[in-house]
């Protein structure tokens, strides 16, 4: 009668399947936990390991684990930025001279030393404009000599009524009388002179001095003295210093002028005016 017992010839076959199965996955325990270290230690041997020369890897050497991939062989992408215009096509450069060195990708042209200014940060509507000049300073203006003669004339006029004809001689002796102002400009507190000439315009007759009065008129308010002329006699074609008038510039001068009236002995009277504007 048949039985179940197994053949006397194979005692030992199903230990040795059970075997095998054991070493083949401590096998592949050892792999991975040999990946694991490999995969840990990469990172700090990368970051004290200096640049070398890259190195070709073995056929030993493990991939990276899963998680990383694998490093794209295709030409990294430029990441879109602010346009950069085409720079023109240098030309060849001639014998003897020195080539320009290429400008590197996404540089500023070199503006030549001048500074462009930024369209942004102009105000709207155009640059501002310099601001409006100041008023121009105040100057001092010598006005025209009057001349007019003080001798009587004769008041008989044929044809006319006396009572309606004014009638003045003509002096005898032609001259000006000029100011100078020093300094030109004033401020307050400063110290100014006021220089008088006398200029005889005559060929032929000298003017002899006899009085010179200088009236000062400043914020209409007007101040008279008379003056001792420093020379009596003015020659023709000859500009002779009478005075210097001297003062201090007032704070609260608004206004002011300065009339000198010069008389000869020949009764003639010469005026002219220094006014400032």
């Amino acid at each position: 009668m048949p039985t179940s017992t197994p053949p006397p010839g194979r005692p030992g076959a199903p230990r040795r399947g059970i075997g095998g199965l054991l070493g083949l996955l401590a096998a592949l325990a050892f792999l991975v936990l040999a990946a694991v270290i490999v995969t840990r230690r990469g990172p700090e041997e990368a970051q004290t390991t200096p640049s070398t020369t890259p190195v070709a890897p073995s056929a030993t050497t493990l991939a990276p684990p899963p998680s990383e991939p694998p490093p794209s062989t295709a030409p990294p992408i430029e990441t879109a930025a602010s346009p950069v215009p085409e720079e023109p096509v240098a030309a060849s450069p001639r014998a003897g001279q020195t080539p320009r060195p290429a400008r590197r990708p996404g540089s500023k042209p070199s503006t030549g030393g001048t500074r462009m200014a930024d369209s942004g940060s102009l105000p709207r509507g155009g640059p501002a404009l310099p601001p409006p000049s100041g008023t121009a300073p105040r100057r001092f203006v010598l006005g025209t000599t009057s001349i007019e003669s003080l001798k009587p004339v004769q008041r008989d006029v044929k044809g006319f009524e006396a009572d309606h004809v004014g009638v003045k001689r003509a002096p005898e002796v032609n001259g000006r009388v000029e100011l100078e102002m020093d300094p030109a400009t004033m401020r307050p507190g400063v110290d100014y002179t006021v220089k008088v000439y006398l200029a005889n315009d005559d060929g032929g007759k000298d003017i002899p001095v006899q009085e010179m009065k200088v009236l000062t008129v400043e914020n209409g308010k007007t101040a008279s003295r008379v003056l001792t002329p420093r020379a009596r006699t003015v020659k023709p074609k000859q500009r002779v210093l009478l005075s210097e008038v001297e003062g201090v510039w007032r704070e609260s001068a608004r206004t002011w002028a300065m009339d000198v009236v010069v008389t000869s002995t020949r009764q003639d009277v010469y005026r002219n005016r220094l006014h400032w504007e």
